[in-house]
């Protein structure tokens, strides 16, 4: 049976986790023989969601949307498609798809067009681009993508810090009940076939490997390794290291290679990367309310200890003291130049004076222009 006469069999219901519907005019449509390969496309693929990225502890919103779409369709030749994400074992290599074109914004999502390639029917794995077919005719809902993009970690703080108040980060989206950060998109680097994918609720085959990123991000931030990977839960992995290395320092400890050896990445899991999202958020906040949002951001930025940003935030009070006294200073100095009258006593009349008429202007001594 042909990918095309099973989407014409199967009357899906387009809903996956009861968050993402796909309306009918923009439900997934196959072509095996059509795309710019002549070698099949599915139109309509779900690129990625308004919603939390699953797995994450991010927020996809519109203005990510937005990013995705212009970022999707700047290169005439697509973004490329693999078959499942690449892991530390795996490059992707022979599990190239094709390539995603035509992004569009549609609602709480953007969609695309997914092109295979003629060697994706042909692949060391077998007929790819022929399953991706089929199992989207059997399931329109595993018509998913899971984007892979590199954060706009500059962008992303920047909303961040715009939107906090004294309890911490505030999401003006009222879905975000847990204030997740919204995630920025730098670049857009592909656009894999996935199953559940985090910020896509429609999406197929295969979940990426949490358990492989996670050892990755780890092994960076404890220093074990110089493979810089992308950013996890919404930390980025220069950050996660400055504090992890400040957190050893502060603590008078260090990992030794022993150490390193016997930590099993894939025994790294969620929770532990989540602790580390919210004590760097908390450790944030606490800058900004001690030293004030521009100080406390800039000096959590630069990696200081909160003990060094407290000598930092006492330099500064000092330095403002000290321009207060010297304010205070200028205005006394002023203050005591101000003539307010006479300097010497007005003269009495003498007594063989006293019987004549006196002059009521004589008995001011009238100063000179020159001191006026």
């Amino acid at each position: 049976m042909t990918a095309a006469k099973l989407m014409t069999d199967h009357a899906p219901k387009y809903v996956r986790f009861d968050r993402a519907t796909i309306s009918d005019a923009v439900a997934p449509q196959i072509d095996e023989n059509g795309g710019d390969y002549s070698s099949g496309v599915i139109r309509n693929v779900a690129v990625i969601t308004r919603g939390e990225a699953l797995g994450h502890g991010m927020w996809v919103d519109q203005t990510m949307l937005e990013q995705v779409q212009v970022l999707g369709n700047e290169n005439a030749e697509g973004v490329k498609a693999r078959f499942t994400h690449p892991t530390m074992s795996s490059d992707g290599l022979g599990r190239a798809l094709g390539r995603v074109k035509n992004f569009k914004k549609w609602g709480d999502k953007v969609i695309a067009d997914l092109h295979f390639f003629e060697s994706a029917h042909n692949t060391p794995e077998g007929d790819l681009a022929e399953y991706v077919m089929l199992l989207t005719g059997e399931d329109a809902t595993a018509a998913g993508l899971s984007i892979v993009f590199d954060v706009d970690q500059d962008e992303q703080e920047k909303y961040q810090i715009e939107n906090m108040d004294s309890d911490g980060f505030d999401s003006p989206d009222p879905d975000n009940v847990q204030n997740l950060i919204h995630a920025r998109v730098a670049q857009l680097r592909a656009a894999d076939v996935v199953d559940e994918p985090a910020a896509n609720p429609d999406g197929m085959f295969h979940r990426q490997s949490l358990s492989a990123d996670a050892g990755a991000f780890l092994a960076f931030a404890v220093g074990h390794s110089d493979d810089k990977p992308s950013a996890m839960f919404g930390v980025d992995p220069e950050r996660a290291r400055a504090f992890f290395q400040r957190w050893l320092n502060e603590n008078e400890l260090e990992i030794s290679q022993l150490g390193l050896s016997e930590m099993d990445p894939e025994k790294t899991d969620e929770g532990a990367a989540n602790d580390t999202r919210e004590a760097m958020l908390a450790e944030h906040t606490q800058f900004c309310k001690s030293f004030g949002l521009e100080n406390g951001t800039a000096w959590f930025h630069e990696g200081l200890s909160f003990d060094q940003a407290m000598h930092k935030h006492c330099d500064v009070l000092r330095e403002q003291c000290e321009q207060l006294q010297s304010s205070f200073d200028e205005l006394q100095t002023k203050f005591d130049a101000i003539e307010y009258g006479e300097t010497e006593p007005v003269t009495p009349a003498s007594e063989s004076d006293a019987n004549q008429r006196t002059n009521f202007a004589s008995m001011f001594n009238i100063r000179g222009s020159e001191n006026n």
